[in-house]
């Protein structure tokens, strides 16, 4: 109250609540697993947790940087975003999107049960994952961070990025093949080793370009965006 306008401070203090929630839905999206966590959604990587194809038919999509090291260790995900790929879903008669409710203000009780006068408000998302066809996701498991200083362990890592878009349907030139739009999402040291990549230009498909009127970060025309929820410590996926 004493700031003077208290629905604007009460604002601020709710964007980084809503910032944290919107961190938690990038690593949900990424990692979540409703073994360990059945109120959210199952995410990427556990889908793409093999490179063994006995185990699961997705590991034809899991290709293996060579990385041994779970304490240097990350990958890059390659996601086609479509109604008949990978997208959000949201329950019916819901509405999509993260919500804030403004219930104003209310009688609190501290821990002791006393009453006090405060300030409530309310967020709420609704929101699962569905990857329609699992062909058209692709993982470049066990990238060895430590190791991407070296432009030849850089340009090694974009030719397995390489095969596993080709290794996704009506690939090659066509990277928004049936409506989809791909991109890759890597953590912050591969992208900066792919930048440092771009300047001492170790290939010729990777290259800034404009994306939806941004300058964005390409290679073969799939845009390569960094996703900080992706974790550089990721235990290594088997092949064997």
């Amino acid at each position: 109250n004493l700031s003077g306008n208290a629905k604007a401070y009460r604002l601020s203090e709710a964007e980084g609540i809503m910032e944290g929630m919107s961190q938690q839905m990038a690593e949900t999206v990424i990692y979540g697993n409703t073994a360990l966590n059945p109120e959210r959604f199952l995410g990427i990587a556990p889908r793409y947790a093999t490179g063994v194809l006995a185990n699961a038919g997705s590991a034809a999509n899991v290709f293996n940087a060579g990385g041994a090291d779970a304490a240097h260790n990350t990958s890059a995900y390659l996601i086609s975003w479509g109604k008949n790929a990978t997208h959000a879903i949201y329950p019916k008669g819901s509405q999509a999107g993260l919500r804030h409710s403004d219930l104003g203000e209310q009688t609190l009780f501290d821990d002791a049960g006393g009453m006090y006068q405060g300030y409530r408000d309310h967020f709420k998302w609704d929101i699962g994952l569905t990857v329609r066809d699992w062909r058209k996701n692709a993982r470049v498991a066990n990238i060895e961070t430590d190791e991407l200083a070296d432009m030849t362990k850089v340009k090694l890592l974009l030719k397995k990025m390489i095969d596993a878009a080709e290794n996704l349907p009506i690939s090659g030139e066509d990277s928004n093949a049936g409506g989809d739009r791909r991109v890759w999402y890597v953590s912050k040291s591969v992208r900066s080793a792919l930048r440092w990549g771009i300047l001492e230009k170790v290939a010729n498909n990777l290259t800034w370009g404009d994306w939806y009127g941004k300058r964005v970060m390409m290679l073969d025309d799939i845009p390569v965006r960094r996703l900080d929820a992706i974790l550089e410590t990721e235990s290594v996926v088997p092949f064997a």
